[in-house]
């Protein structure tokens, strides 16, 4: 899929092609959870609680979800599609998903970092589309829907 793919969209900057999707430094950044979040923090914008750096560590883990509660989700903090999330509602459910979670993270990319956060029993979602040009300019087209979700 083009619009999640940062070295095509490098690729078209570079040979001066006009790519209709986002710049390739913010598809860098939104592949990234973690990197995402803390962008998102940065501006202003509300998030639901969870871990604002990457944890590999299963005592860090058990300290944050005492904080934040449960249910939560532990995710590998990069790659997408919903891959590798594990929804923990009880707390006997914490190592297999904890687990689950860094096996996932590591066949796919080598590595153990993981982020969690708060997962509640339902939310509201809400779709905004914008318009943006070359020069930064925004425009609000419309709200393309609302619905409740569920993890």
């Amino acid at each position: 899929f083009f619009p999640e793919n940062a070295e095509f969209a490098e690729k078209c900057e570079t040979k001066k092609l006009i790519f209709i999707g986002p710049e390739s430094n913010a598809i860098e950044t939104m592949g990234d959870k973690l990197r995402a979040r803390q962008t998102v923090i940065a501006y202003g914008v509300p998030v639901v609680p969870g871990v604002q750096q990457k944890i590999s560590d299963a005592d860090e883990v058990r300290r944050t979800v005492s904080e934040i509660g449960l249910p939560i989700i532990i995710k590998a903090s990069a790659g997408g599609g919903g891959k590798g999330m594990r929804l923990v509602r009880k707390g006997v459910q914490f190592d297999i998903g904890l687990y689950n979670g860094q096996s996932e993270a590591y066949h796919r990319l080598a590595t153990i970092r993981l982020t969690l956060r708060s997962c509640r029993a339902s939310r509201i979602i809400q779709n905004f589309k914008f318009l943006a040009d070359q020069v930064w300019q925004y425009r609000f087209i419309f709200l393309s829907g609302m619905s409740l979700g569920r993890p």
